[in-house]
């Protein structure tokens, strides 16, 4: 009687098993956000452009670093060449670092 049991339950385990749908991928994880001030200071210097270059060349990006700016936060070359995360990245451990600071018109 046990065997007749145990061959009912695992048919009944292998039926659902075959027509159950696969659960559904979670979402992907939110984007990190990005503190409002920084999300100011980047319109004010860019306009919101990550590929933002100063007319003279010597900044760059949505938060127009200079190349020993961009390299102290880990950058290497313009930092308009960066991804936006990049940028952001940068951009928020330098303000973590020095505050409004490098940017002395837009961080006000």
């Amino acid at each position: 009687m046990i065997d007749v049991l145990m061959a009912a339950a695992a048919w009944i385990v292998a039926a659902f098993a075959a027509v159950a749908p696969a659960p559904a991928p979670l979402p992907p994880p939110p984007a990190p956000r990005i503190p409002a001030v920084l999300a100011a200071i980047r319109e004010c210097e860019s306009g919101g452009r990550y590929d933002a270059v100063s007319p003279d060349g010597r900044y760059g990006g949505a938060y127009q670093f200079d190349a020993a700016t961009h390299r102290s936060v880990g950058g290497d070359g313009n930092a308009a060449d960066d991804t936006p995360a990049q940028q952001d990245a940068a951009a928020a451990r330098l303000y973590a670092q020095r505050g409004s600071q490098p940017w002395p018109i837009c961080g006000r």
